[in-house]
């Protein structure tokens, strides 16, 4: 099927290495085909890698959250997080 009407990208996994999904519709795989699409042609195909392996940097790899890493190290510094309910709720 000829689709002239479309341009954009299609990624498809190459592995089911999930790395992170936002709970509804965006997941990005350790390894994926984007197919580059220009008025129903496909114009490139390129071969992505999502994950790089730095010592350096925080391993985020499979589903660990900044927001878990960061509550972590405040909890080191033993600062206490205040929740302030609505009046509504009270």
């Amino acid at each position: 099927m000829f689709i002239d009407w479309f341009s954009g990208d299609l990624g498809f996994p190459v592995t089911n290495k999930l790395l992170r999904w936002d709970g509804v519709f965006n997941t990005i795989y350790e390894e994926e085909i984007v197919l580059h699409i220009a008025n129903g042609n496909i114009s490139n195909i390129d071969n992505v890698n999502n994950y790089v392996d730095d010592l350096k940097a925080t391993d985020r790899r499979y589903n660990t959250k900044v927001s878990d890493i960061l509550l972590k190290h405040l909890k080191k510094l033993k600062i206490q997080m205040i929740v302030i309910a609505p009046r509504s709720i009270l």
